[in-house]
């Protein structure tokens, strides 16, 4: 049994965007537009709390989160990478608001 660490395809119909940091999937029903929107508006967000170069994954995550729950979803995915990063506490109530 080999695993790969290669995600696997979208299914077909799904929007696709190649960034720096790799493949970004959208939501089963997105458009291009939209998941462009999603991804712009993350890396934004991400940039204002000094995630300046997110990973592929945190990218992701956070573009599926505005896809499906909006901005405050987005907040929150951010708020838990900067947990893990160990930064929360250093911005404070900051930009998100807290």
């Amino acid at each position: 049994l080999c695993i790969r660490d290669t995600p696997k395809p979208p299914p077909p119909g799904v929007a696709t965007l190649q960034t720096a940091v790799g493949l970004i999937v959208g939501t089963v029903g997105s458009t291009l537009t939209e998941l462009s929107k999603a991804t712009t508006y993350c890396q934004s967000e991400m940039k204002k709390v000094t995630i300046t170069k997110p990973t592929q994954t945190q990218l992701q995550k956070c573009v599926t989160a505005y896809q499906t729950g909006g901005t405050k979803a987005v907040d929150q995915v951010i708020r838990n990478l900067l947990s893990l990063l160990g930064l929360l506490g250093v911005l404070g109530t900051g930009i998100l608001g807290g």
